[in-house]
C-alpha cells in the first residue's frame, strides 16, 4: 500500500511560528498512517470472512457484515485522501511564504549592495563578532534547518557577511545596532543547554554578531551619526 511521505524537506524561517506549521505537518502525517492502518485491518477482515465463507463456517449475518467493512474501507480511503490534500496545501503554502521572504531579502541586499558602493563602508567590528557569526553558520550546516531553524534569510546572509569580515554600510549597521532590542533572548534557556542550536533567541543573536557585534555596531552608529 502507497505510504505517504512527511514533508520535512523545505526551510522554516523565524516569523510566525514556523515550528507550528511543521508539528501540524507531522500531525496530518500520523493521521493519514493511522488512516492506512485501519484500511489495512478493515481488509484483513474481509480476508478472514471469505476463508470462513470458503471453509464454510460463515454466519448468515457475514454478508452483512462484509458490505458494512466495504462502507468503513471507503470511508477510510476518503479521510487518508483528504489529510493528504490537506497536508500538500500546508506545505505548498509554507514553500510560497519562503520563495517570498527568500526574493525579499535578495531585494534587500541588493539595495545594500548599491549603497556600500555609494558611501562610506566600515569592517573594523571585532574578531569575536565574526566567530560569533561563524558559529551560528557551522550549526546550521552541520545539524540542518529542521534543528537550526532560527534566523531569516537576511538575517543569515548577515551572518555570511560577518563570517567573512566584508563591508557593511551605515545602513547595515543601523541594523545590527537596532538587533540590540533582542537582547534579553540572547541567551541560552535552560532547556536548551545541551543543545544551544536549537535556541532560537540564542541563534539569533549570533548570526547577527553576538554581543560583541551588536556592542559594536552600536557604538559604531554613534561615531556615524556625530
Amino acid at each position: 500500500m502507497k505510504r505517504v511521505k512527511l514533508f520535512e524537506d523545505f526551510i522554516f524561517e523565524k516569523g510566525k511560528k514556523p515550528q507550528s506549521v511543521k508539528q501540524k505537518v507531522k500531525g496530518l502525517n500520523k493521521k493519514i498512517k493511522k488512516a492506512f492502518k485501519k484500511k489495512e485491518d478493515l481488509v484483513d477482515k474481509t480476508k478472514e470472512l471469505d476463508a470462513a465463507q470458503k471453509d464454510g463456517e460463515a454466519e448468515p449475518s457475514d454478508k452483512l457484515q462484509k458490505l458494512l467493512i466495504k462502507s468503513q474501507i471507503k470511508s477510510a480511503d476518503i479521510d487518508a485522501k483528504k489529510t493528504q490534500t490537506k497536508q500538500q496545501e500546508l506545505v505548498l503554502k509554507a514553500k510560497v511564504k519562503t520563495a517570498k521572504e527568500a526574493e525579499k531579502a535578495k531585494k534587500e541586499l541588493a539595495k545594500e549592495s548599491l549603497i556600500i558602493e555609494a558611501e562610506e563602508t566600515y569592517n573594523d567590528y571585532p574578531a569575536a563578532a565574526k566567530k560569533n557569526a561563524q558559529k551560528a553558520i557551522d550549526w546550521k550546516e552541520k545539524y540542518g534547518r529542521d534543528e537550526v531553524d532560527a534566523g531569516t534569510p537576511v538575517g543569515w546572509a548577515r551572518a555570511h557577511q560577518l563570517a567573512k569580515g566584508e563591508n557593511l554600510s551605515a545602513d547595515t549597521v543601523g541594523r545590527m545596532s537596532a538587533f540590540n532590542r533582542h537582547r534579553k533572548n540572547s541567551k541560552i534557556s535552560a532547556e536548551y543547554k545541551e543543545t544551544p542550536w536549537k535556541d532560537k533567541g540564542y541563534v539569533a543573536w549570533l548570526i547577527w554578531g553576538g554581543d560583541e557585534g551588536v556592542d559594536w555596531a552600536i557604538k559604531k552608529m554613534e561615531e556615524i551619526k556625530a
